[in-house]
This record gives structure tokens, C-alpha cells and sequence, in this order.
């Protein structure tokens, strides 16, 4: 599975979020998952990408021209480079098989809240984890939750698009139930193709 990573790339967070953020990223780059992450070797972002290259895991950067230079830090398997940020997203979305938040800036709040719009709008239909067993999303939490009860938007067609991973044991669950669904589906799909051979 590839695991689109959007987070933090600053090193002046609270060093709980990197540690805890640093446990869940070991665990999933344990198996075979690879990163698709924003080419950036610093905050959580850094912990991605070192866990993904400690367990011998494919590495897909994805920047923007602006930020080209950050690739010089950085060995990955594949450099995409986009014209700008939006443009960012949509590789991301479309490189990954899992799009996965941790706690982030601005940029990973736009990249969280367009892949929950998108999702909405059927523009593609992967699975978005967002790793709260800090509490770092509880406020925005809280604010979707506003926008449903005050129905600006409906409730079953937003909330359910992403799921909420409250401890650590949660988002390793997911990711594993995931891979474990595609690896199904994957095996249906061969196992119907040489049935129509035969």
C-alpha cells in the first residue's frame, strides 16, 4: 500500500507530537507499505521519511517548483515536481492508496480539509485516517461537527468520509484493514482474469 503522509515539516513542534507521530510511522513502514509524503526531511515529515528508508520501503516525494531544492536532502525512489501547491494535493491524492493526517500547519490543514471535499464530491474514493491520538485535531473536530448539527452540510454525506483514529492501536488497525480489503480485492481480480483466460 502506499500511505500519502501529510504533516508537520517544522522541527519547533512540541516534541510529543513527533514522538508519537514517530511510533505510528515505524509501525506502518514495518510492513509493506510505502510513503508518499511532501519531500520534506524535517518535523514529522522527517520521522516519515526515515522510518519509510529504515525499513527499506519505496519513498515518492512530491513538491512543488518552489520548494525543488528540498529534494537535495532527500534519496527518493521518485521526485515529482508540481507547479504549485494545488497541483501538490492531486499527485498526492492520485500517488496514494491511503491519504493519512498527523498533526501539521496550514498547508496540512488545506491538504486534510480539500481531500474531505473532493472525497465528498466523488472525486475519488480512498480511504482518509486522521491521527488524533494526540488531541491535535479535536478543535476541528469540533468545528465539522458545528457545520453538521447546523446542517451547512449534510452529516452522511461529509463525516463519513474520513475516519477518526483517537489512539495509535486505531490507525495501525485501519491501515492494516485497508491493505488487507485491497489485497482481497486485488486477489478477486486476478483469480476472475485467468478464470476468462481459461
Amino acid at each position: 500500500m502506499k500511505i500519502g503522509v501529510c504533516c508537520s515539516s517544522s522541527g519547533n513542534i512540541d516534541k510529543r507530537y513527533i514522538e508519537s507521530s514517530k511510533r505510528i510511522l515505524t509501525q506502518i513502514f514495518e510492513k509493506e507499505n510505502d510513503l508518499v509524503f511532501g519531500a520534506m526531511n524535517n518535523g514529522i515529515m522527517g520521522a516519515a521519511y526515515k522510518a519509510a528508508k529504515e525499513n527499506n520501503r519505496q519513498v515518492i516525494g512530491i513538491a512543488p517548483e518552489i520548494y525543488k531544492d528540498d529534494f537535495k536532502e532527500l534519496e527518493c525512489d521518485k521526485e515529482i515536481l508540481t507547479k504549485d501547491i494545488n497541483s501538490r494535493i492531486d499527485k498526492l491524492t492520485e500517488n496514494s492508496d491511503i491519504l493519512m493526517f498527523m498533526p501539521g500547519g496550514v498547508g496540512t490543514l488545506h491538504e486534510l480539509m480539500t481531500a474531505i471535499e473532493r472525497k465528498r464530491s466523488k472525486e475519488f474514493n480512498k480511504p482518509i485516517i486522521v491521527c488524533n491520538d494526540t488531541g491535535f485535531f479535536n478543535e476541528l473536530l469540533k468545528m465539522l461537527d458545528k457545520v453538521y448539527t447546523q446542517r451547512f452540510t449534510d452529516y452522511g454525506s461529509m463525516r463519513f468520509n474520513y475516519n477518526v483514529a483517537n489512539d495509535s492501536r486505531t490507525v495501525i488497525d485501519l491501515v492494516n484493514k485497508y491493505s488487507n480489503m485491497r489485497n482481497a480485492y486485488e486477489k478477486s481480480v486476478k483469480d476472475s482474469d485467468e478464470r476468462f483466460v481459461k
